[in-house]
């Protein structure tokens, strides 16, 4: 599935992805300090690591900001789509076509990396120029709930790539 072909099966997967990791952001959301808590990130790491570094970067960009949009959270739609583009990207081009538990977590771990340097770099700088409640402050308040969910999206992308692979489904 991480061929470069673009038939209606691929189309089909990329747009449930995305409406998974959409889904799953707007209804795992928890409120705290400037933006919220949620299990999105896991969605698009386990998008990454079995369907390719594009198919992660579409479901993580596209569906992450559209629940940016419905949630009300506009101000973080930007940043968002680029911060989980790129997690998704990474989390499969660093997996690549390899196995391997040490190679999976490798790859879980950098998209999470991405995540959370992402995410503290865009509220320390680029939304700091369109909103003074942000900045490096925010950033380092905003920091230990992004290191949390990234831990707990890896650890739960871990078990649904495991249940996944043993029941033979993908």
């Amino acid at each position: 599935m991480t061929g470069k072909r673009f038939g209606a099966r691929r189309l089909t997967l990329i747009g449930v992805l995305t409406a998974m990791a959409a889904v799953t952001t707007v209804f795992t959301r928890i409120p705290v300090g400037y933006g919220y808590f949620n299990l999105g990130d896991a969605v698009i790491l386990v998008a990454g690591v079995l369907f390719g570094g594009f198919t992660g970067a579409f479901a993580g960009a596209v569906g992450a900001a559209l629940a940016d949009v419905v949630t009300g959270a506009y101000i973080y739609a930007p940043i968002t789509f680029i911060v989980k583009g790129l997690e998704g990207y990474i989390a499969g081009r660093v997996y690549g076509n390899g196995n391997g538990k040490g190679r999976l977590m490798a790859a879980l771990v950098a998209g999470a990396c991405v995540m959370v340097a992402g995410y503290f770099l865009g509220e320390a700088t680029v939304l700091a120029l369109f909103d003074r409640v942000f900045g490096f402050g925010a950033a380092v308040a905003e920091l230990p709930f992004n290191l949390l969910q990234g831990g707990i999206s890896v650890a739960l992308a871990r078990v649904a790539i495991g249940g996944f692979r043993r029941s033979r489904i993908i």
